[in-house]
């Protein structure tokens, strides 16, 4: 039951892990961390680090819930409102997101000498200069942390401070690289060449030195290098070491950095020779905090005196003011919406995480204002006592209103999903009576969502996401209106997403990782020219990118570059490193098991017919052959007899089979002083020489590989065992007799007759055990891997056997987190990513509906482990021109229509038929038509003879008889393979059309 629950925690925070790392996983589980203040901001650092895991959070805020506090908080109701403080309103939701977590209210009395206790201390929304100071100084005696946070308006600051002589043991996050040495220069530069093409090291990293031969003294030594190319660095003076042989690998460190943080009190002078924008925010706060001090209040509500007043106290520290900033931040002060909590709470909880000594903290003030969202024109600011009151202050009841009665497609209830949802719940969009929230999945929750997605929980477990978050979010707003679609966006469902469906959609919101989901919406709202909204995060790493019909580049004008996969003889064989190890593992426990329980429920259901015909197939494919034969027999004696000594003595064997035989097998054909034809060693970098294992029964990782062995064939088998762990260890320490008539060392060249024999042994042996009473393999039960649902068991035995085989050829062991993060193909999530990027596609989704001009709108690139914010104009989109050589068809080709752009797609909206759709070009571009067709199907070809029968039949018909497809009922919409010519100057030219939809009605 421990082992269980450790495994579902592990799987809970696997993908935050996959982003933090273990250490600093454990670490934030022992943080407790005390908020102050519950508004918007408040709510989602809580929230954010709650679902992260730190050991204890404790809120704090005696102020009764107000009207408009509903427009940032998820979980206020409106029976609430006047009656109950807001810590009492949030309490119980808190402590509903995460169980391994203490939430807790606090009831003491605010002070530093109390609050000194927490680890970290985070303040919101707080403008009482004594009290920060005082909280502040009382952290800083104790070495502790405190953060600072604001979400006014437009605006937002964060103050952070992790006292003196704070730790910085890895600024950045990415992982250490490690590269194979094929030179180290022995002279005054010590230029170290690399095997490994592009090592994407810097000036200033550092590595350590391993194996190296021959120049020994660098060994288990940390450089600093400088870099000469993408394969090159220097460590400096080399001459007094010894001349370089061979191998060694250079593995990157990273050095920790002590730095001292200022006190609040310190930080608060700003710069007054330098007026950049960040310099004037901070002197707009200070002015706020004088006002504070002056009339015991922050300026009020849209207040032009209280903004005048904050204007002059800016001006009696410099002039030179941008005027209407400062007093835009003293209008919309006491004003919070909810994409900038979102955005200001990811950050801030992020910056609790750096506290464990990962990435970088802020250094030591961070102002951000998004005052280019404002109305341009004058808005009806009249508050109606409602939960939008603070958005009817910034934008006007009439843009609201707007906003409200859009139409909204959300793609993807993931993590991303999860955090628009909540913005567009409590922005009210879906609430008009044209609006609606259309929400596309057709995922299932799983355990490892919970995390990040907050809208879930266990009881949702296996549910749909679209369906279980439609219900969700009409419990925190029951105005929205919301459409639920358990479906994937693609082709293949375009008569649910047909043109009926698009002509409803106001704007899109993207949030999937998959990039071919993501190019086929694209490519729906090129065709429907419907605006977009892109984002995606992986680990602290996020970016947006606003697409806009007409106005920028579409999102398929992006290219990702492919995934290197690793070539399969070379895991199998030569591993270099952990990844090698593990899809190994993966291999094995597919082979082992997979494949063989399969063949062995084909041999239960036709022994005869099944041996024959899988001796027949494989013929080819020896040692294959061989092999599974193998395992098969194994397999069948222990049906013949299952008992858990032959259970434990199989896996025993295959123990000795895969790192001892093999191994031996190995150095049998390439021993170690094995060369090649020039002469140079065969067991040179990268190939690392192995070494076989004996097994032994007391050693730890051994028992866990037999133990993971186990606990999978007596699932195959069916039977019910009482699986007994320590039953299992005293087997594991008898003696127990290896098959060496097939566990044997073959000679270093195969004998194909050799091995041809032992597969006519085995399968004589096999033809005898069928003939015995079989009557157990009834209970059989195939194994089956699922990706994304490695269990217990599973997982055990692939970190088992990636670990010995580390064993084998020296490579560092794995944990089972970084199996499940190769194997699963995790991609690192924190939830403080995704609800930073969500709350600024908030903000563009609001300057749309406010239609800023394009020079407005911004795409944002975030890295939050660095602090990096850069927000960028979109590009306008690619226009296709005449080319001279076209290097994709190694030709000239005539863009038609001039300078045409991925939205200028040709609709042809007519039933016709082949011989109509060909003359339509003809005439309307006046082109030589050479191939047509139908999505992937080409359907007429100028070359070939055509029959007038064909020309004359409906273009639906014709694609339905060679596509072999049923056609949807209520209409069609194919993409047209168009290729054509331009005869000019009495030469054909290859014309470059846009993409082109045929669509009609049946």
């Amino acid at each position: 039951m421990f082992q269980q629950n450790l495994f579902e925690k592990e799987v809970y925070y696997s993908r935050q892990a996959a982003a933090l790392g273990m250490d600093t996983q454990q670490k934030l589980g022992q943080l407790d961390c005390f908020i102050y203040g519950l508004r918007g901001l408040g709510i989602e650092i809580a929230r954010n680090l709650i679902l992260m895991g730190l050991k204890r959070v404790i809120i704090y805020d005696k102020t009764v819930l107000s009207i408009s506090d509903l427009g940032t908080n998820v979980y206020g109701k409106f029976d609430q409102v006047n009656k109950i403080t807001r810590e009492q309103v949030v309490i119980q939701s808190l402590k509903n997101l995460n169980e391994n977590v203490i939430v807790d209210i606090y009831d003491g009395i605010i002070n530093g000498e109390n609050l000194k206790q927490f680890s970290i201390v985070v303040m919101t929304d707080i403008w009482n200069q004594n009290l920060i100071q005082e909280i502040n100084e009382a952290t800083r005696q104790q070495g502790n942390g405190f953060i600072l946070a604001h979400s006014s308006g437009l605006f937002g600051s964060i103050f952070v401070d992790f006292s003196d002589n704070f730790i910085i043991e890895d600024n950045n996050g990415e992982k250490c690289k490690e590269f194979f040495i094929e030179e180290i220069k022995r002279d005054q530069k010590g230029i170290v060449h690399t095997i490994d093409r592009c090592t994407n090291l810097q000036d200033g990293d550092y590595v350590k030195f391993k194996e190296v031969l021959g120049m020994t003294e660098v060994n288990d030594k940390v450089f600093k290098i400088n870099t000469f190319s993408s394969h090159q660095f220097s460590i400096g003076d080399t001459t007094k070491f010894s001349e370089y042989q061979r191998q060694g690998k250079a593995i990157q460190v990273k050095i920790p950095e002590t730095i001292s943080f200022k006190s609040y009190k310190n930080m608060l002078q700003g710069n007054q020779d330098n007026l950049d924008k960040t310099h004037q925010l901070q002197i707009a706060y200070n002015s706020i905090l004088t006002f504070m001090n002056q009339n015991t209040r922050i300026p009020n509500l849209l207040d032009e005196n209280d903004a005048n007043q904050v204007l002059e106290l800016a001006q009696q520290i410099t002039q030179q003011l941008d005027i209407q900033l400062i007093k835009n931040i003293s209008l919309y002060l006491q004003t919070q919406i909810a994409p900038l909590t979102s955005f200001w709470g990811g950050i801030v909880a992020f910056e609790v995480i750096k506290y464990t000594g990962k990435f970088t903290p802020i250094r030591q003030w961070f102002h951000q204002e998004f005052y280019d969202a404002l109305p341009e024109i004058e808005v009806n600011r009249n508050l109606k006592n409602c939960q939008y009151d603070d958005y009817y202050a910034i934008f006007g009841q009439e843009i609201m209103e707007k906003l409200q009665n859009q139409n909204l497609l959300l793609m993807g209830v993931g993590g991303l999903g999860n955090e628009y949802l909540k913005i567009f719940c409590l922005m009210g969009i879906g609430i008009g009576q044209k609006g609606q929230l259309s929400i596309i999945d057709d995922d299932q929750i799983e355990l490892s969502n919970l995390n990040r997605q907050f809208l879930f929980n266990k009881n949702h477990i296996g549910s749909n996401k679209a369906i279980v978050a439609s219900a969700m979010i009409n419990q925190i707003n029951p105005s929205i209106q919301c459409k639920a679609y358990p479906y994937n966006m693609q082709k293949e469902n375009e008569q649910i997403f047909n043109q009926s469906f698009w002509n409803n959609i106001d704007l899109t919101v993207n949030a999937v990782d998959n990039i071919r989901a993501r190019n086929y919406m694209d490519s729906q709202c090129c065709y429907y020219s419907k605006p977009n909204f892109e984002s995606g995060s992986e680990g602290t790493k996020c970016h947006s990118q606003v697409i806009l019909p007409f106005q920028t580049e579409s999102f398929s004008e992006f290219r990702d570059f492919p995934e290197i996969s690793i070539p399969k003889s070379t895991y199998l064989n030569f591993p270099s490193n952990t990844d090698h190890n593990i899809e190994w593992g993966l291999e094995y426990l597919k082979n082992i098991f997979e494949q063989s329980s399969n063949n062995l429920f084909k041999l239960y259901q036709n022994p005869l017919t099944f041996l024959n015909q899988f001796y027949n197939q494989h013929q080819n494919q020896i040692i294959y052959l061989k092999d599974q034969l193998q395992f098969i027999e194994k397999y069948l004696l222990i049906f013949i007899n299952p008992i858990l000594e032959n259970i434990v003595r199989f896996a025993k064997n295959l123990f000795y089979y895969l790192f001892n035989i093999k191994i031996k097998q190995l150095l049998n054909s390439f021993p170690p002083d094995y060369e090649l034809q020039n002469g140079i060693l065969f067991w040179t970098n990268p190939k690392r020489l192995p070494k076989p294992i004996e097994f032994d029964s007391i050693d730890p990782l051994h028992q866990q590989f037999i133990h993971s062995v186990v606990n999978i064939a007596i699932k195959i088998i069916g039977q019910p065992l009482q699986i007994d762990q320590e039953e299992i260890s005293v087997i594991i320490k008898q003696n127990h007799p290896i098959d060496k008539e097939i566990f044997e060392v073959e000679n270093n060249k195969i004998n194909e007759n050799e091995i041809k024999q032992q597969v006519d042994m085995l399968k004589t042996k096999l033809d005898n055990l069928i003939q015995q009473n079989l009557t157990n393999l009834q209970y059989i039960k195939p194994f089956s891997y699922q990706k994304h649902k490695l269990n217990y068991i599973e997982l055990q035995f692939m970190t088992s056997a990636a670990n010995l085989r580390g064993i084998n050829f020296n490579i560092p062991s794995v944990t089972r987190q970084q199996v499940r993060e190769r194997v699963d193909q995790i991609i690192p999530q924190l939830i403080t990513t995704k609800a930073v990027i969500t709350g600024i596609v908030g903000i563009e989704i609001l300057k749309y509906i406010l239609q800023k001009n394009i020079n407005l709108i911004r795409n944002t690139y975030i890295n939050l482990a660095l602090n990096t914010f850069i927000f960028a104009q979109p590009k306008p989109p690619f226009q296709n021109v005449d080319l001279e050589y076209n290097y994709l068809i190694c030709d000239r080709t005539i863009a038609i229509p001039k300078n045409w752009t991925a939205w200028d797609i040709i609709k042809i909206n007519k039933k016709m038929t082949i011989g109509e759709l060909i003359k339509y070009f003809e005439q309307n571009y006046n082109v030589d038509v050479q191939f047509l067709g139908f999505n992937h199907h080409i359907i007429y070809s100028k070359f070939k003879p055509q029959t007038q029968d064909l020309l004359t039949k409906d273009c639906a018909e014709v694609y339905a008889q060679v596509s072999k497809k049923q056609q949807p009922e209520d209409e069609i919409n194919y993409n047209v393979i168009l290729d054509s010519n331009l005869i000019i100057n009495g030469q054909e030219v290859s014309v470059d059309f846009p993409p082109i939809r045929y669509h009609y009605k049946v």
